[in-house]
C-alpha cells in the first residue's frame, strides 16, 4: 500500500495505479461469473437477472426449493420473492461501489494532473476546499440509496461510464 501520510504526488499516483486499480478490478470481478476452471461460480448479478445454466433451467435462480416454490400455500413464492429482492439489493450495492470507485479513480487522476501542474511535485500547499471540489460526484454517488426503487442504482448518472466490464 502506498504511503499516503502526506500529499505527495508520486505516492498518490502509485496508490491510484496500484491499490485503487486492484480494488476496482476485484469489485468488477465480484459481478462476473467465474470460468469453469475457477470453479464455475455464477455471479449474484447473473442469478438475480435470471441467467440459467443447463443444470438450473427449471429452477428459481435465486433459491432452489423444489415444489415448495411453485405456489404460496407453503409461503415458497413469498420466500423466493424476498430472497430475490435481497439479492437484488446486494447486487445494487456492488454496482454502486463499482461506479463510486470509478469516480474516485477518475477524480484522483484529475486532481493529481491539475494540482501537480500548478504546485510541482508536492500537493501539501493545496487548499483543502479546492482539493475536495473535484470530488463532488463522489459525494453524489455516496448519497444514492442502492436498495430503493427511486434510484437507478448509480447507473452512470454521476458522470461515470456505467460500463462494468
Amino acid at each position: 500500500m502506498a504511503d499516503l501520510t502526506h500529499l505527495d504526488g508520486p505516492a498518490l499516483q502509485r496508490f491510484v495505479e496500484n491499490d485503487l486499480a486492484d480494488f476496482i478490478d476485484a469489485l468488477k470481478a465480484v459481478r462476473k461469473d467465474s470460468a469453469a476452471d475457477d470453479g464455475g461460480v455464477r455471479a449474484l448479478r447473473s442469478i438475480v437477472n435470471g441467467a440459467t445454466t443447463p443444470e438450473t433451467l427449471q429452477q428459481s435462480q435465486a433459491l432452489s426449493i423444489g415444489q415448495m416454490g411453485t405456489g404460496d400455500s407453503l409461503h415458497g413464492e413469498s420466500l423466493l420473492t424476498a430472497a430475490t429482492g435481497a439479492a437484488q439489493s446486494v447486487d445494487a450495492v456492488f454496482e454502486q461501489h463499482v461506479n463510486l470507485f470509478g469516480d474516485i479513480d477518475r477524480d484522483l487522476k484529475q486532481t493529481i494532473r491539475t494540482m501537480l501542474n500548478t504546485q510541482g511535485s508536492t500537493l501539501q500547499s493545496i487548499d483543502a476546499g479546492r482539493f475536495l471540489d473535484v470530488f463532488s460526484d463522489v459525494d453524489e454517488g455516496m448519497s444514492e440509496n442502492p436498495g430503493s426503487d427511486d434510484t437507478d442504482s448509480g447507473s452512470g448518472n454521476s458522470g461515470s461510464s456505467g460500463n462494468d466490464d
